[in-house]
């Protein structure tokens, strides 16, 4: 199977393969082979439903790769950089169109905000609030993870998603498992 070169990078289930950032990794797109790649990037038809109602068609390959990446990741790519070329690639040719639209998707502008607010409606992710982040906490603490941080990390990343949670930013999740291990 073809290499592709992307940076998919996790710890967690959702992909295989993963390499640490220092200490421990956290869920981001890395190198995946094409068979790796397609499931995770395939378009649901629900979601191609929901594309066909946009307009511009660099708003379609946008929109479109929030879902993807959401799905595959846990939570919305928070930078352009963090969707690599060969998912603009593979997504973009699922919807017929180039992938050089991308540059030309408008990141952090008000279309971006409201296609996060339609991946949030479609996906099955719930925001990670203060009750559930001290009751993660407690699940690390029971679960005697306290020893290994980068072993918390890859479980309360699995907990978060085992419960439909959309993982927060890194270092909100770093936070919670060091906040566990003080104990």
């Amino acid at each position: 199977s073809k290499q592709i070169k992307t940076t998919l990078r996790t710890s967690g289930s959702a992909c295989s393969g993963s390499r640490a950032r220092g200490l421990m990794s956290y869920p981001t797109l890395q190198d995946l082979s094409l068979s790796e790649l397609e499931p995770r990037l395939r378009l649901l038809p629900d979601e191609l439903l929901l594309l066909k109602s946009v307009r511009l068609d660099q708003n379609r390959l946008g929109l479109a790769l929030l879902f993807v990446a959401s799905r595959t990741l846990g939570y919305i790519p928070r930078t352009r950089q963090e969707i690599p070329a060969a998912a603009v690639e593979f997504v973009a040719g699922q919807l017929g169109l180039p992938p050089r639209l991308f540059a030309e998707y408008r990141w952090k502008r008000r279309v971006w905000k409201q296609h996060c607010v339609r991946v949030r409606a479609t996906l099955p992710l719930r925001p990670l609030e203060f009750l559930e982040k001290q009751a993660l906490r407690q699940w690390l603490i029971e679960k005697g993870y306290t020893p290994n941080r980068r072993e918390m990390l890859r479980a309360a990343i699995s907990r978060c998603r085992q419960l439909g949670f959309e993982l927060p930013q890194e270092p909100e999740l770093l936070r919670v498992v060091r906040s566990a291990r003080r104990v």
